[in-house]
C-alpha cells in the first residue's frame, strides 16, 4: 500500500509542486535485512519515489542493515542515535510533521519484522 501511494506521488503532476529539499525521510517500520532488499521499506520506498527526486543522501536516513551494525540491537541503538543528532536540544528526537503508515498485505501497520534472511 505505501509504495503504491508513493508511485502515485511520483505520477501526480503536483509532485513537483512540493519543495523536496526541505524534506528528511526516515523510517520506523524496518525488516533488519541488507540495503536493496526488494522487502526493505526503503528499498520499495526509493524506487517508487525518492530516487526520482534528486535528493541529497543526508535528506534519506535508512534504517542499519546487517553488517554495518554487529547485531539488531546494535542496529536499533545506532539508529537512536542518528535520530538524537537530529532532535532539537529539548528534545530526545525530531519531531516528525507527516508520519506515513503504510498498510502491509496481512493488515498490519507499523510492525517491527525479525528476519532470518541476511
Amino acid at each position: 500500500m505505501g509504495a503504491a501511494v508513493l508511485e502515485a506521488i511520483d505520477s501526480s503532476s503536483a509532485r513537483d509542486s512540493v519543495d523536496w529539499s526541505r524534506i528528511t525521510f526516515w523510517w520506523g517500520d524496518e525488516r533488519y535485512l541488507p540495503h536493496g532488499d526488494p522487502d526493505r521499506n526503503d528499498t520499495q520506498s526509493r524506487a517508487a519515489l525518492l530516487d526520482h527526486l534528486g535528493l541529497a543522501d543526508s535528506q534519506i536516513k535508512p534504517y542499519p542493515a546487517p553488517g554495518e551494525q554487529p547485531d539488531i540491537d546494535g542496529a536499533a541503538r545506532a539508529y537512536e542515535q542518528v535520530l538524537a543528532a537530529a532532535a532539537p536540544e529539548d528534545l530526545a528526537f525530531p519531531r516528525f510533521d507527516i508520519t506515513f503508515l503504510g498498510v502491509g498485505p496481512d493488515g498490519h501497520v507499523a510492525s517491527l519484522f525479525r528476519s532470518t534472511r541476511t
